[in-house]
């Protein structure tokens, strides 16, 4: 697993290719946007970060085979009050792309093996 805190690259796919890796599943954990607008210079600035990470994000997910998306908004990076709360919805949400990833991987490998099958004649 690679990771540099989710700054430059929140789903670090291209360092996974970089690593060599054939299938990637992607997690991105990015928050949702609050539905309530801001109201003063300070929730501007806050909210213009939040969609440039929420961006960040997305480019940096680019290339994943599958990418797994979390839709919670209003937690925030630095709080334990709703570690169950994020436990329970990674949980749910990797089980939701189970069937996504297995056809994947059974495309990928078919691919893979003909590709292979093709070389040897």
């Amino acid at each position: 697993m690679a990771s540099d805190g989710g700054v430059a690259a929140p789903v670090p796919v291209q360092i996974a290719l970089d690593y060599g890796a054939d299938f990637i599943v992607g997690v991105n954990i990015a928050e949702l946007l609050v539905d309530a607008a801001p109201h003063h210079l300070m929730g501007v600035a806050k909210r213009s970060s939040e969609i440039a990470y929420i961006h960040q994000a997305q480019l940096s997910a680019k290339g994943a085979d599958v990418v797994i998306n979390f839709d919670f908004k209003d937690i925030g990076s630095f709080t334990e009050e709703h570690t169950q709360y994020l436990y329970a919805s990674g949980i749910a949400a990797g089980k939701k792309a189970v069937s996504e990833i297995l056809a994947k991987l059974a495309a990928f490998d078919a691919a893979r093996t003909k590709s292979r099958s093709g070389k040897k004649q």
